[in-house]
């Protein structure tokens, strides 16, 4: 074997995405797009922690944001996760501040050490969703063993379901001058729109999780969004992307 191609084979890209992964596993951590993800073994599954080191988790929803976060201010993340696109928002701009919404009680925790780690401020994290208070101040809310399925609306197989508090949406979005909506919530979009009565935000990015929500209810989510007066700025011609993008006219 001659050098060139044991440089070519010890470069390829399968190669390098393990021998990243393995690294990140010794030092405990993986940093994609400059934000360090702890590794808590007892929330990150092995095909998280490969996702994390392969910076492939929200790469779409951080590339498709781009665009708007140097005029951002106050931006809404609705299903905040472990925090990594809080903390690569903030990183991005020193201005810019970020109130998260997280219903998993381990993801939020997660979500405030990733935080710490980083050494972020400019966030305020509530623990819970935001939905019509005057039908409940609480819900079920569905955990299953990988978090990033964690819905309202979906359940699976080995999962538990907790009570999580409701906040009262109209109240907050009328409290609060948000920019930007970031929404990856596993079908509980359909709600969230569902419930606003004017358009809130100069952007939405949202996760339309149609496989959850039908065609019936997807249609009547998009419908919504366009009467309210924001238009999908990436439509597909075999459907929707998994993420949208759809701005205020």
């Amino acid at each position: 074997m001659t050098q060139s191609t044991l440089h070519k084979r010890t470069t390829s890209p399968k190669v390098i995405r393990y021998l990243n992964y393995f690294y990140d596993e010794i030092r405990g951590y993986a940093e994609p797009h400059g934000v360090k993800i702890p590794f808590d073994r007892q929330l990150l599954t092995y095909t998280m922690r490969k996702v994390l080191s392969r910076w492939d988790y929200e790469t779409d929803e951080l590339n498709l944001a781009l665009p708007y976060i140097s005029s951002a201010k106050n931006v809404l993340d609705l299903g905040g996760g472990i925090g990594f696109i809080s903390a690569r928002l903030q990183q991005m701009n020193n201005d810019l501040h970020v109130t998260s919404f997280e219903a998993n009680p381990a993801v939020a925790t997660h979500y405030l050490k990733v935080m710490e780690t980083n050494k972020l401020n400019r966030f305020e994290l509530m623990k819970g969703v935001l939905g019509d208070r005057t039908k409940s101040s609480s819900v079920k809310f569905n955990v299953p063993k990988e978090f990033w399925g964690g819905s309202l609306t979906r359940e699976s197989d080995n999962q538990k379901t907790v009570d999580v508090e409701v906040f009262d949406q109209l109240k907050f979005l009328e409290d609060h001058q948000f920019d930007l909506l970031m929404m990856d919530i596993e079908g509980g979009e359909y709600e969230v729109v569902d419930l606003m009565d004017k358009a809130y935000f100069k952007a939405i990015i949202a996760e339309i999780h149609d496989d959850i929500l039908g065609g019936e209810k997807t249609e009547r989510l998009l419908k919504k969004l366009e009467a309210l007066g924001y238009t999908l700025l990436n439509p597909s011609p075999e459907g929707l992307h998994s993420v949208c993008v759809f701005e205020k006219r």
